[in-house]
């Protein structure tokens, strides 16, 4: 498990707030020792000069991501990714992002 919460008085950072939650280890899944996974939570409280600038455009931002990490062989590593974002700017709507990645050590 980890965490982290920070804040400020806003001036002149634009975030006023922040805190990020998640947990993550090894695969909970039986013969599956190399595998990893990971979820969080993020949250951006931004200051109220910040969010002035452009009062119905701008809005606080959160986001969550899971991940899964497959150990193919020792050596070889694959990892699907899934994030959901609301972003600082009001009109847009939440976002969802896909991602895979694979990783060699040599």
């Amino acid at each position: 498990m980890f965490g982290n919460v920070g804040i400020s008085d806003g001036m002149p950072n634009p975030i006023h707030w922040s805190a990020i939650f998640g947990i993550g280890g090894s695969s909970p899944i039986p013969n599956r020792n190399l595998d990893t996974f990971g979820i969080a939570y993020y949250y951006l409280g931004f200051s109220d000069s910040f969010e002035s600038l452009a009062p119905p455009f701008l809005r606080d931002e959160h986001g969550l991501e899971l991940f899964y990490n497959v150990a193919v062989t020792p050596w070889f590593h694959v990892t699907a990714d899934l994030q959901v974002i609301t972003p600082l700017l009001q009109p847009v709507h939440t976002s969802l992002v896909l991602g895979l990645r694979s990783k060699i050590d040599f």
